[in-house]
């Protein structure tokens, strides 16, 4: 971030809803910490500024969905990838016909 680090922006989040509560609101922001390394000292850093869990690079996808389900109690439901089914629908490779209009969807990479 360019003018303050993720603890120090933790820090104020946390000092602001310390005064919230004061005034009767209570509120808790989810904060999840992404940190670039799996040090030790980075994960105790992390949970001593009151995030209230972190992922370490690199992580997968999947770790992504787990902990946002674990702070927000949100569930997925997964539906099976349509361009799958059309990949597995065919038998060989002869069955494909090329067609340019379908290139055009496609990622460069």
């Amino acid at each position: 971030m360019p003018v303050l680090d993720g603890y120090e922006g933790t820090r104020q989040i946390r000092h602001q809803e310390q005064e919230l509560t004061i005034g009767q609101i209570q509120t808790h922001t989810k904060i999840i910490a992404l940190i670039a390394s799996a040090f030790i000292e980075q994960r105790r850093t992390t949970l001593e500024v009151d995030c209230d869990g972190f992922l370490s690079k690199p992580f997968l996808y999947q770790e992504i969905l787990r902990i946002l389900s674990q702070y927000l109690q949100v569930e997925y439901i997964y539906e099976p990838n349509p361009v799958s089914k059309v990949a597995n629908s065919f038998s060989k490779a002869s069955d494909f016909i090329f067609e340019p209009a379908a290139s055009a969807i496609m990622p460069i990479e």
